[in-house]
């Protein structure tokens, strides 16, 4: 048995402590809502400092802000570089109704071959397996001639301003590596009979749009008296609903769909064609052609009103914008006006 089939039967035989170790991880909260403060990440950068110790490797946590911790853990290589990146992040999105799970969100119960809790897929699963890869190299000693860093982050769920994109500002010399693994860069499509890796290259932009409605506020029992936000609000929704992004076959995907059996030569006129003659036998690539072939802004919040009997004078509308990589903010503005158009009290602002 050559040394590499030996780790593999290792990791075969560690199975159970890979799952222990997932659980553990899910069983930390560490939800960020976005709004601080939030995310909780250090924690569970402690509980996974603990893990590296046991197992001879040495790791250090960098908090970008109280309790937004950021760990950091590698195994060096001869040439004194850095060779591989394994990424991921330690945050989870909210819970929004614990009601409505099977099982408790934070309890990482097994059922049928699952663990079940917030963060198991997304992404505590991968860092589980990341964490249990680092030790088996650590403990067979394999001498490596590049290194290896893992590096897991805050806030991911919210763009990474505490995470990924501040350690990329304040320690860029952590992160140079010229390959990484993390939870992105590609998915597997099931096409034409057989099964294609699709590779990603880029990534659309994500933005967040604060739409402020405002209105004149009244007493709730006189309101032609004042002007209801609320319905003001209730125009925006509608024809965000109602837009119709400008359709776009320029990245690479469209390129290659003869590989998926589809012959119709992709264009702004036909996109809508072939995504739904997809949709009934390969709805998760028709979702796929869908994301590429046009930017999306979709409301995520609402908040405003002050009282049951008031009419609101001011509501905030958040929404999630995602561009693809050639439109610019410019154009996202060009957009955003030609919705708002004509509404009064309507102002914007964007968030990058």
């Amino acid at each position: 048995m050559t040394n590499l089939d030996q780790m593999f039967q290792q990791i075969e035989d560690l199975e159970g402590d890979l799952i222990a170790l997932e659980q553990a991880l899910v069983r930390i909260p560490s939800v960020n809502t976005g709004f601080m403060p939030t995310g909780d990440e250090t924690p569970v950068c402690k509980y996974i400092s603990d893990w590296l110790s046991k197992a001879g490797i040495e790791s250090e946590i960098l908090e970008s802000s109280p309790n937004r911790g950021n760990i950091i853990a590698n195994i060096d290589g001869t040439s004194g570089k850095l060779g591989l990146l394994f990424m991921s992040h330690t945050d989870v999105v909210p819970v929004e109704d614990e009601d409505k799970w099977t099982f408790p969100p934070f309890s990482a119960e097994i059922h049928q071959g699952r663990i079940y809790g917030r963060g198991a897929s997304d992404c505590k699963g991968l860092l589980s397996a990341q964490l249990m890869a680092m030790k088996v190299l650590k403990q067979n000693g394999v001498v490596l001639k590049d290194g290896l860093s893992l590096v897991s982050g805050a806030d991911e769920e919210h763009g990474g301003r505490y995470g990924f994109g501040w350690l990329a500002e304040n320690y860029p010399e952590k992160l140079q590596a010229p390959f990484a693994v993390n939870e992105g860069g590609g998915s597997p499509i099931e096409a034409a009979g057989s099964l294609t890796y699709v590779l990603g290259v880029g990534e659309k932009g994500r933005l967040q749009i604060e739409i402020d409605v405002k209105g004149v506020s009244s007493h709730a029992s006189v309101p032609w008296q004042g002007t209801n936000a609320l319905f003001r609000l209730s125009q925006v929704l509608n024809r965000i609903e109602g837009y119709e992004a400008e359709r776009d076959t320029s990245t690479s995907l469209f390129e290659h769909l003869s590989t998926f059996a589809i012959e119709h030569k992709p264009s702004s006129d036909n996109v809508d064609e072939i995504i739904k003659e997809q949709e009934e036998e390969n709805p998760r690539f028709a979702s796929m052609l869908r994301a590429l072939s046009r930017m999306t802004i979709t409301p995520t919040m609402i908040n405003g009103g002050i009282k049951s009997n008031s009419v609101p004078e001011q509501i905030r509308l958040t929404c999630d914008v995602r561009t693809l990589p050639h439109q610019s903010d410019d154009y996202l503005r060009d957009e955003l006006d030609k919705i708002l158009e004509g509404i009064p009290g309507v102002e914007y602002s964007i968030d990058y």
